[in-house]
């Protein structure tokens, strides 16, 4: 079993977009299974589940933005890095460009997370 939080910030519409991804068996999981099935295991609808959901990826992305850590027991921890610039070749020019610093969410799994991965269980 796996869990994927991807957040991008579109610059364009200064919005941020949330997507959450959970796969059993090489099965994606898409938002609305997943909204389900915490909604299911928490015992609350699934209104109330989208509304925990998006109140932690908003944690999680202030905090990254800030290059501050977010640890959650059991599962692991996230943490904003910053990139810093470089230079790059473009393959297809070989013309050299410059790459812009960018703010990078790093994802690093507790070991009870690494232990279930690997059949055992929480």
């Amino acid at each position: 079993a796996f869990a994927l939080l991807k957040a991008d910030f579109d610059q364009r519409t200064k919005s941020r977009k949330i997507r959450i991804f959970v796969g059993i068996n090489d099965v994606k999981m898409e938002n609305k299974s997943f909204l389900a099935a915490v909604a299911q295991r928490a015992a609350i609808d699934n209104p109330l589940a989208s509304k925990l959901t998006e109140a932690l990826s908003a944690i999680i992305a202030e905090s990254a933005a800030n290059y501050c850590r977010v640890a959650i027991p059991g599962f692991g921890t996230f943490a904003g890095t910053k990139r810093d610039e470089e230079i790059v070749e473009n393959p297809q020019t070989g013309k050299m460009l410059l790459m812009p610093p960018s703010l990078r969410l790093e994802f690093f799994p507790s070991s009870m997370l690494k232990k279930a991965m690997k059949g055992g269980a929480l």
